[in-house]
C-alpha cells in the first residue's frame, strides 16, 4: 500500500499488525511513524508500551518483547529498525523460528519493521509482510503533492508563495521532502515579515543542484546567450568538476527536452507533459518554451551531439579538458 492508504486505514482502524515501512521518502515515514505510534500509545504511557531494536535482534528476544501484554493500552507497539531480515547483504537474511511466529502473532501488539530506504523484495519476512498486505511503500511525491505540502507548510506562518518561486524551491531541492523541508525553513525565514514568497528568496538561500544548473545553461543555449553560459560553464566546472557528471546531466535535460517535442508534436497540453515528466506544470510549461524553439530532429542532432561527446571522453578518443565547453558553444554554432 502508498501513504494514502495508510492513514486511510490507520483512520479506520483497519491496519495489519505486522507492517514493514520502506522506501526513499524518509520525512513522510518518520510522520507515519509518529501517527501510529500516536495512534497506538496512550499519552504518558508510551515508555511502558513500545520496545525498539536496532537492526539486528535475536529471535527469541522479538519474540518476548511481542509475548508482552500492554499496559492500559489495546496494544503493545515494537518496532525493528533496518533488520537484516528486510535489507539486501545484511545477513542470511530469514529466520524460520521468527516466520513460523509471525503466523501466530498475538491480537496484543503491533510488529513493526522500519526500513531507512528500500527493503528487498526478495527476502522471506518482505515477501511474508507484502502478502499480508502490511508492506507500506513510501515512495517520492509526485509534484502536486509536493507542492501542497510546501504550501501546507508556509500556511502555518501566514506566508504564501509565488508559482515559480515554488518550481524552483522544488527543483533545487531535489525530489524528498526531508531536504525540501530544510530549504523551506530557510526561504521562510529570508522572506521576513512578507506574506508572500518570491523567487527571489529561492535564489539567495538554496543552491542550485548540477541538474538545475544544466537546465538553465541549456536555456542559456537556446536563447543564444553566450555570456550567461560561459558564466554557467565556469560556476559548474569549478563546483563539480568531473566531465561525465556535467555531461550526463546535460544529456539527461536534452533527452527530456526531445520527449516534450515530441509530446508537443503529438498535441499534448502543459498538463500532459508535466504527468509524463513528472514534473509540476509550471516547470512543463518552461520545458515546453524551450522544446518549442526546436524540431524534433534539431533537439535528436543536439542529444546525439552530447552522448557521442561522452563516448568519445570516456573510450580516450578525445581529452576531458576543455569538451564540455566545445561540445555547448559547437550548440549553439548549430542552432
Amino acid at each position: 500500500m502508498d501513504y494514502k492508504q495508510y492513514y486511510a486505514d490507520l483512520a479506520a482502524g483497519k491496519l495489519p499488525d505486522l507492517l514493514l515501512f520502506d522506501g526513499e521518502e524518509e520525512y513522510v515515514k518518520e510522520s507515519a511513524l509518529s501517527a501510529l505510534r500516536k495512534s497506538l500509545l496512550p499519552e504518558g504511557l508510551e515508555e511502558l508500551n513500545e520496545t525498539r531494536f536496532a537492526e539486528k535482534v535475536p529471535p527469541d528476544k522479538l519474540i518476548e518483547a511481542c509475548e508482552t501484554l500492554p499496559f492500559m493500552a489495546e496494544k503493545r507497539l515494537v518496532q525493528v529498525t533496518d533488520s537484516p531480515l528486510c535489507l539486501p547483504g545484511r545477513g542470511e537474511g530469514e529466520d524460520k523460528a521468527l516466520l513460523s511466529y509471525l503466523d501466530t502473532l498475538p491480537g496484543s501488539v503491533c510488529l513493526l519493521f522500519f526500513v531507512r530506504g528500500a527493503a528487498d523484495g526478495k527476502k522471506a519476512l518482505v515477501k511474508l509482510i507484502e502478502k499480508r498486505g502490511g508492506r507500506v511503500r513510501f515512495d517520492a511525491l509526485i509534484p502536486r503533492e509536493q507542492e501542497s505540502f510546501v504550501r501546507r507548510q508556509l500556511r502555518a506562518y501566514g506566508k504564501t508563495i509565488r508559482p515559480d518561486a515554488l518550481a524552483s524551491l522544488l527543483e533545487r531541492s531535489g525530489p524528498y521532502l526531508t531536504a525540501v523541508n530544510t530549504q523551506l525553513q530557510k526561504v521562510q525565514a529570508h522572506a521576513g515579515e512578507r506574506a508572500e514568497v518570491c523567487l527571489e528568496d529561492v535564489e539567495a538561500v538554496v543552491p542550485r543542484n548540477v541538474e538545475m544548473a544544466m537546465y538553465e545553461l541549456l536555456d542559456a543555449v537556446v536563447l543564444g546567450n553566450r555570456q550567461k553560459a560561459l558564466l554557467l560553464l565556469s560556476e559548474l566546472e569549478k563546483e563539480n568538476g568531473a566531465f561525465n557528471q556535467l555531461a550526463s546531466a546535460l544529456a539527461r535535460q536534452l533527452r527530456w527536452m526531445y520527449h516534450t517535442r515530441l509530446m508537443m508534436d503529438e498535441g499534448r497540453n502543459a498538463a500532459q507533459v508535466a504527468q509524463a515528466l513528472g514534473v509540476s506544470p509550471y516547470a512543463a510549461r518552461k520545458r515546453m518554451e524551450l522544446a518549442g524553439r526546436f524540431s524534433a530532429e534539431q533537439c535528436w542532432a543536439m542529444l546525439d551531439k552530447c552522448v557521442s561527446a561522452i563516448y568519445e571522453v570516456r573510450s580516450g578518443l578525445r581529452s576531458e579538458d576543455g569538451a564540455l565547453d566545445l561540445l555547448v558553444f559547437g550548440m549553439m554554432e548549430k542552432k
